[in-house]
């Protein structure tokens, strides 16, 4: 499982066209470049807010379950912005 966290650390409200990205295409990599889909993604906010900015100094996460084979290490998480260029944090 991945927990992800975005927050707004700007000094004002922000909507999502100011940081657009597709989290529901993300993918976790494994040592070995392997690729792994999502399996099922937990939103851990009100999901009234997905249509709303997010607030000064607000937080949102998602916890994402990956199937994936026994003994791997998870290297990479991938998320994609809107043309679909894959963004990497190191895990």
């Amino acid at each position: 499982m991945v927990s992800v966290t975005v927050k707004n650390t700007s000094g004002k409200r922000q909507r999502e066209d100011d940081a657009w990205f597709l989290i529901g295409l993300s993918k976790l990599v494994d040592s070995k470049g392997n690729k792994y889909d999502i399996k099922e993604m937990e939103l851990k906010y009100d999901t009234n807010l997905l249509s709303k900015p997010f607030s000064q100094g607000e937080a949102r996460s998602v916890d994402f379950l990956f199937d994936t084979p026994k003994g791997i290490k998870a290297d990479k998480f991938l998320i994609f912005d809107k043309n679909l260029e894959s963004i990497p944090f190191k895990l």
